[in-house]
């Protein structure tokens, strides 16, 4: 994949995945707002979350890559649930 192309020298590829997707996403999502038809409005958004979730598989990646070799599936499991408890739960109650 490309996240694996671009970590191979270094966190620094992987850093770039991470930031790109979520940035790249503007785009779609400004199209998604601003759009003059229904049509549009579906593929802007189709776009705009297929780019917004690049950095999950990126994000398990270094976490794994940060632990002892028995420890990653328990990472892989806190950051996800991690993810899941502020985004689903959490960020609702706050907006």
């Amino acid at each position: 994949t490309l996240g694996d192309r671009l970590g191979r020298n270094g966190v620094q590829g992987y850093r770039w995945i991470l930031c790109a997707g979520p940035f790249l996403s503007i785009i779609p999502g400004l199209l998604f707002c601003f759009s003059p038809s229904w049509q549009m409005a579906v593929a802007a958004l189709f776009v705009w979350s297929l780019l917004l979730t690049t950095y999950q598989p990126v994000s398990v990646k270094l976490a794994q890559s940060l632990v002892p070799v028995c420890m990653r599936a328990t990472a892989a499991v806190v950051l996800t649930f991690g993810t899941g408890v502020l985004g689903s739960g959490l960020a609702p109650l706050l907006v």
